[in-house]
């Protein structure tokens, strides 16, 4: 079941610093497919366009859609499940590039939905994806309808942000629930550079303890980098056990570990649910462009859209 799910695709180096009670705590918990509540439905496919070249990632390429089978399903939860897609060989990785993500394509009653995905790790022979089923989220439910044998189209990788290491001095990364996948992948890319030397504050929402996504994994990189790594955790209900924060993450707490705007050596990078990116930085534009921040809170500081990058 999941933990299986889990240990098949978790870093390895990270699996093996994690204590058994850690282990076992992380892997009570879904870690989520990155992407908003919503299917994206789309007129302009080409939005999705990638400046990679057509190369090969385990069958998978940037330029056009494959085809993918499903070989095996996990059901991690009631409206949960982790879906595993064979790739072109047992030994074939997809080698994601940091900050990049697939892109799922399927017909729904005539019309074509998109809607983009950070699998879980780089593992060979398959790539898995942690799909939750919303009510009335058309791509949730093609993917709760699939079965061993079946396929679903895929394009990718596609980059979401050309990271260069020592690019800023500070980034803050503000993540919401199941927002928190890309923004791992970037900080752990970020640490395992030793050249690397920017300092990461983490603010992370969940909407209980109990539903904070990797946090031995997030927690582990805290310990391992303390100077240039720290992590605020923020959920809306606590319990008697509950030592972080409670509330949202409001524009004070913004400022208070980032600065003021304006600081071209600074940046902040937003992952989260739609109400979330609404209230932080605003949402995307059409067809999944940056957008404008608006009057969220990001907007009301001050800050400019060069300075905020919403994935």
């Amino acid at each position: 079941m999941f933990q299986q799910a889990l240990r098949r695709t978790v870093t390895p180096k990270l699996a093996k610093a994690l204590t058994p009670r850690a282990t076992a705590a992380m892997m009570t918990i879904p870690v989520a497919a990155f992407g908003g509540y919503n299917a994206i439905k789309m007129n302009n496919p080409s939005a999705f366009a990638s400046t990679q070249t057509n190369i090969e990632h385990g069958g998978l390429t940037p330029a056009d859609f494959t085809a993918l089978t499903v070989s095996k399903i996990d059901q991690i939860s009631a409206d949960s499940s982790v879906y595993y897609f064979s790739l072109s060989s047992p030994t074939a990785k997809l080698n994601m590039p940091i900050t990049s993500y697939v892109v799922a394509k399927a017909d729904v009653d005539g019309e074509a939905i998109f809607r983009p995905y950070t699998p879980l790790a780089d593992a060979e022979g398959e790539m898995a994806l942690v799909v939750k089923t919303y009510p009335n989220a058309k791509m949730g439910s093609v993917f709760k309808s699939l079965q061993v044998g079946d396929s679903m189209n895929f394009k990718g990788p596609l980059k979401k942000f050309d990271y260069t290491p020592n690019q800023f001095d500070h980034v803050t990364m503000i993540a919401g629930g199941t927002g928190i996948t890309p923004i791992f992948q970037l900080m752990e890319a970020m640490t395992a550079n030793t050249d690397d030397k920017t300092t990461i504050h983490l603010l992370y929402g969940s909407q209980t303890p109990q539903d904070i996504l990797i946090k031995p994994l997030i927690d582990k990189m805290v310990s391992e980098h303390p100077t240039r790594v720290k992590v605020s955790y923020y959920v809306d209900r606590s319990d008697a056990d509950w030592d972080g924060l409670t509330g949202y993450i409001t524009p004070e707490a913004i400022t208070s570990v980032h600065g003021a705007p304006g600081n071209e050596r600074s940046k902040v990078f937003v992952c989260g649910p739609p109400p979330m990116m609404n209230a932080v930085c605003g949402p995307k534009g059409a067809n999944y462009t940056q957008g404008v921040l608006g009057d969220s809170a990001l907007g009301k500081l001050g800050f400019n859209e060069s300075e905020v990058f919403k994935f």
